[in-house]
């Protein structure tokens, strides 16, 4: 993880945790479609962020991860995400089955067959 980058910055300055009510994951959602109208490689780059994030030990950039790919998430993350439901920190575990939620339910990561 590049600590000097622009994505790093961005999600280290997110708050684990803060992204727990419908209005604030609108408020995060904007904020990320603000930075890309700027940074057109922003989406992809946090995801890649994002993923590095969730498997790493502290509990706070796990939060910090699944709370991004709620948002820049792809399907194929999803794999990647599941295992997280079972998790020692129930924070944790709650922030995956909300991002595994949106996941789900956003048309662009649904199958066809949905």
């Amino acid at each position: 993880m590049d600590k000097a980058s622009k994505t790093y910055l961005f999600l280290k300055r997110s708050a684990a945790g803060w992204v727990d009510t419908p209005f604030r994951k609108q408020v995060y959602r904007e904020w990320i479609e603000e930075k890309t109208d700027n940074f057109p490689t922003f989406p992809e780059e946090l995801r890649s962020v994002a993923l590095e994030a969730i498997v790493m030990e502290d509990t706070s950039w796990v939060r910090r991860g699944l709370s991004a790919l709620e948002v820049v998430g792809k399907k194929e993350d999803i794999q990647t995400i599941v295992p997280l439901l079972d998790h020692t920190d129930p924070d944790v575990a709650k922030d995956t089955r909300s991002c595994l939620f949106e996941l789900e339910h956003r048309p662009s990561c649904r199958s066809n067959n949905d």
